[in-house]
C-alpha cells in the first residue's frame, strides 16, 4: 500500500439556469453541456494521475522557507471552491489471503470504509472525501475550515450541501 499524492484543477463553468436554482428540478436534468464537462473532467483527472509534471505537492520540497511560505498563503483567499479527494474502492478479495495456497475469502473482510481529512487552512474551503468497499455503501464526508465558507451558518449551508448531494444521488 502506499500514498500516491497528486492534484488538478479544474474551472467548471454553471449553467444560468444552475446558478439561478443551486439544486437540479427532479427529475436529474443534466445537459450534453454537462456530460461533456464531466467527460472533460475524467479525461483531465486520468492525465494529471499519469504523470510527475506540475504535482503541486511534489513543489513544495523546493521551498527555503516553509513557515513563511504558509502565513503568507492562509492570508489569502483560498483559490477554489471546494476539492474531491476520493481514494476509490476497496475490494477486500484482493487483500491478502491467510495462506499462500488459500483460494477461498481472506480472513478478515472489509464491509465499510470510511475516509476523512482535516481541513486545511490552504487549501479549498471544505473537502468532499469520498471512499467504498466493493459491493458496500459509498461514504461522503464533508469538512471545512472554520470561517472560510463566507456564511454566518456555516453549520447550515453544509447540512444543505449533504441534502442536496443525498437527493441527487437518489437520482442514480
Amino acid at each position: 500500500m502506499a500514498n500516491y499524492v497528486s492534484a488538478t484543477s479544474e474551472t467548471i463553468n454553471i449553467s444560468s439556469q444552475q446558478q439561478q436554482d443551486h439544486v437540479l428540478p427532479p427529475p436529474l436534468t443534466l445537459t450534453e453541456e454537462d456530460w461533456m464537462t464531466a467527460r472533460r473532467l475524467t479525461e483531465r483527472l486520468s492525465e494529471a494521475s499519469s504523470t510527475l509534471a506540475d504535482q503541486p505537492v511534489a513543489l513544495l520540497k523546493y521551498l527555503s522557507n516553509f513557515r513563511d511560505w504558509t502565513l503568507r498563503q492562509v492570508a489569502k483567499p483560498a483559490n477554489g471552491s471546494f476539492e474531491v479527494s476520493n481514494v476509490g474502492v476497496f475490494d477486500y478479495a484482493t487483500s491478502p489471503k491467510s495462506s499462500p495456497s488459500q483460494t477461498t475469502r481472506p480472513k478478515w473482510t472489509l464491509h465499510n470504509m470510511l475516509f476523512s481529512q482535516s481541513a486545511n487552512a490552504l487549501g479549498d474551503p471544505f473537502n468532499v472525501n469520498v471512499a467504498s468497499t466493493k459491493g458496500g455503501p459509498l461514504a461522503i464526508v464533508l469538512t471545512w475550515w472554520p470561517g472560510m465558507l463566507g456564511v454566518e451558518d456555516e453549520e447550515m449551508l453544509v447540512e444543505e450541501i449533504c441534502e442536496g448531494l443525498v437527493e441527487q444521488m437518489a437520482h442514480f
